[in-house]
């Protein structure tokens, strides 16, 4: 059974093990393939040039407010929303499943078990970072780069907490009822289209912004494109209000983590 330490604590006590299952995790994903982890730069250069095609080339789309800079503006906006919501989907639809995929660690070894949620998370990033590093050079080459951009991880910083707890909530939640990793995997897919990724968030009638105003990415994503393209639209109360709600979300999932784990072993 795993140890009762507050899972921040475990992480740092643990600090040489989470690097070892965020280095094999990371590695695993391409062990068998041929280019290995080129793939980390290749797919989001390949994902860039399909969007680049599609708006750029076929749809003729520009973004509202930035039609001067042409459909490039477009593939780069629609681009920057992706980076976000890949990284929460990546994490949300895997949280389900995390701790039932490692039954001897729930089971025969002492194991700090919301490490595992951290490493998902610290995978997560890995890839985002791979994606953003895309990101900058296309705006770059928009000629849009502002200092700013350096800033870029103060915006995705009140997500982490949130993830965090939603990750302890719903790995610990699904041991005891499976069918919650079907609902999740839906409620991400459609989450995908309640996020202002494909248009902003002044595109929408007033009466239906309320689903932005619920949607924790809205206001991440809004506030990425801001340090890329308009430093000065960045929405500082919209990130103190998703702060707070990562750190109730992480202590409530704590809580339900505790409370729930001397049961893993027999469940699982």
């Amino acid at each position: 059974m795993s140890t009762q330490q507050h899972p921040a604590q475990s992480i740092w006590s643990h600090r040489i093990i989470f690097v070892q299952f965020l280095r094999r995790e990371i590695l695993a994903k391409h062990r068998n393939s041929v280019m290995g982890m080129a793939w980390v730069l290749v797919t989001p250069l390949l994902m860039l040039a399909v969007y680049t095609f599609v708006f750029v080339g076929v749809f003729k789309a520009k973004w509202p407010g930035m039609e001067a800079a042409g459909g490039w503006s477009y593939a780069m906006n629609l681009f920057a929303g992706l980076t976000i919501f890949n990284f929460f989907a990546e994490v949300v639809n895997r949280a389900p499943n995390l701790l039932l995929e490692q039954p001897n660690l729930v089971k025969k070894v002492v194991f700090p078990l919301p490490l595992l949620v951290a490493v998902q998370i610290a995978t997560g990033l890995f890839n985002l970072l791979m994606s953003w590093s895309v990101l900058i050079v296309g705006v770059a080459v928009m000629g849009g780069l502002h200092w700013e951009t350096l800033a870029l991880p103060l915006a995705l910083l009140p997500l982490l907490p949130l993830l965090y707890g939603l990750g302890l909530l719903l790995s610990a939640l699904c041991i005891y009822v499976r069918d919650l990793a079907h609902l999740v995997t839906v409620s991400v897919s459609l989450l995908l289209f309640l996020s202002p990724i494909f248009y902003t968030s002044k595109s929408l009638p007033e009466h239906l912004r309320w689903l932005l105003l619920a949607n924790p990415l809205s206001s991440v994503i809004e506030n990425v494109r801001a340090l890329l393209f308009n430093p000065s639209a960045f929405q500082w109360g919209a990130w103190a209000a998703l702060f707070v709600m990562g750190i109730g979300m992480s202590v409530l999932g704590n809580w339900v983590f505790k409370k729930l784990q001397p049961g893993f072993a027999d469940v699982i």
